[in-house]
C-alpha cells in the first residue's frame, strides 16, 4: 500500500500478453475475411497500368543552349513532339523492349 491507503498494481509484460492470448480469436475473426477479400478483389480487378510525361518545352535558343536535339528539333510545334512521343512506332519500340526485360508484357 501506498501512504495514502491506495493500493498500487504494476503492469507487466505477462499481463499484456494474456489480454493478447484472450482475443486471438476476434483477431482471427476480423482478419481473415478482410485479408481474404482484399485477396479476391486484388485477384478479380484488371491491371492499369500508367505513365506520366512532362514535357518542358524550350525556345530554339535554349536547345541551343542546353545542347537538347534528340531528334527533336526547335523547329517542331508542341502538337508535333507530343504525336512523336505518343506515336505507334515508340510505343512499340517501349513494349518490345519491356517484353524482352521481362517477358511478360503481352501485345495485341
Amino acid at each position: 500500500m501506498s501512504q495514502n491507503g491506495v493500493e498500487e498494481t504494476e503492469i507487466h509484460l505477462r499481463d499484456y500478453i494474456e489480454v493478447l492470448k484472450r482475443h486471438v480469436p476476434l483477431f482471427f475473426m476480423l482478419f481473415i475475411p478482410v485479408f481474404s477479400a482484399a485477396a479476391v478483389y486484388t485477384f478479380i480487378q484488371s491491371p492499369v497500368y500508367e505513365s506520366t510525361l512532362m514535357l518542358e518545352v524550350l525556345t530554339p535558343q535554349q536547345m541551343q543552349v542546353n545542347g537538347a536535339d534528340n531528334s527533336i528539333t526547335a523547329h517542331m510545334s508542341v502538337e508535333t513532339v507530343f504525336q512523336k512521343l505518343t506515336g505507334k512506332k515508340l510505343l512499340n519500340n517501349v513494349a518490345k523492349a519491356l517484353q524482352r526485360l521481362y517477358g511478360f508484357i503481352q501485345g495485341k
